[in-house]
C-alpha cells in the first residue's frame, strides 16, 4: 500500500527553511527561492504522488504541532 502525506508549499517551506543547511538540494538557494523550488518539484512529481492508494492532507495547524511536539497535548 502506498500513502502520500499531502502538504502545502507553505508547510513544507516552514520545515525546510529551518533545515536548509542539512538539505543538499536547497542549501545553495536563497530563502525566497525555496517556495518556488518546492512548488516546481511537487508539480513534476505529482504524476507519481497521485498514484498512491491513500492520501492524507496535512494542514498548517498540523505542521505547527509537528514542529513543536513538546507543546502539543496528547488526548
Amino acid at each position: 500500500m502506498t500513502v502520500i502525506l499531502k502538504a502545502s508549499v507553505v508547510g513544507i517551506n516552514t520545515t525546510l527553511v529551518n533545515e536548509k543547511s542539512t538539505r543538499p538540494l536547497i542549501a545553495h538557494l536563497e530563502e525566497e527561492a525555496i517556495p518556488e523550488f518546492i512548488a516546481k518539484h511537487l508539480f513534476e512529481r505529482s504524476f507519481y504522488y497521485n498514484q498512491s492508494k491513500v492520501s492524507v492532507k496535512q494542514t498548517i495547524k498540523q505542521w505547527k504541532l509537528m514542529l513543536r511536539p513538546q507543546e502539543s497535548k496528547l488526548v
